[in-house]
């Protein structure tokens, strides 16, 4: 390809290859649970100076794409929960393993963590980790009168990560069976922990550029069908 075909054949085909992406953007914006707002779409058409027989291409489409626009939402949500629930474990254990270590039970040391959670949620409105969710969750479970071992197995398996899970299982039989040496169980933990979070980041720098690619993929993908 001569650079005098790039610039007048190939190149206008990846801008609007471009177009078809905004369009697809612009009309998920403009849709609500039950329908399409076709007339959006059709202003959108006329703005770009295309076809309208192009929209029900578009339209047969539009449903596998939202499909999997939402799919992805919901394992991105799923993903973001699971980072921030590990990335909080350190600071967790650490500061529980502390509290026992000053003489403070499981409950008391618990309810302190859960008091100064929502005392910061007071002063910084909209502010929410998901593992002091659960800790609340776990705590008022307590109030209610579940059974406290029990309580904190359940708070491992719904923060569902290896870690809580090992957590939540040693503070259970701690408490069911008065097994020792609980703080040398955080220790552990806590160093356990801090290795993970190191091998976590790498992990996630190299996810980052692999996601990079599938745009452009898809970008290509486009203009080889406009072509």
């Amino acid at each position: 390809m001569t650079a005098q075909e790039y610039n007048h054949d190939f190149l206008p085909r990846i801008n609007r290859a471009e177009e078809f992406v905004e369009l697809f953007e612009s009309s998920i914006e403009h849709m609500s649970e039950t329908r399409v707002d076709k007339d959006e779409v059709r202003k959108q058409f006329r703005i770009r100076g295309w076809s309208i027989r192009l929209m029900p291409a578009l339209f047969l489409l539009l449903p596998f794409i939202l499909y999997e626009i939402a799919r992805q939402k919901r394992k991105e949500a799923f993903e973001n929960r699971n980072k921030q629930l590990i990335a909080d474990y350190p600071n967790f254990v650490f500061e529980l393993g502390l509290m026992i270590q000053c003489g403070l039970n499981v409950r008391t040391a618990w309810n302190r963590l859960t008091a100064e959670y929502e005392e910061t949620q007071h002063k910084c409105k909209g502010y929410q980790r998901y593992l002091f969710e659960e800790m609340l969750v776990t705590r008022n479970q307590i109030e209610a009168g579940v059974n406290e071992a029990a309580a904190y197995g359940a708070f491992g398996r719904r923060c569902r990560a290896h870690c809580y899970l090992k957590l939540g299982s040693s503070l259970e039989q701690n408490l069911r069976q008065g097994i020792s040496g609980l703080e040398q169980q955080l220790d552990q933990e806590l160093t356990q922990a801090l290795e993970q979070r190191k091998n976590q980041a790498i992990q996630d720098g190299e996810r980052m550029e692999t996601k990079m690619l599938f745009p452009m993929f898809l970008l290509l993908g486009l203009v080889m069908a406009i072509v």
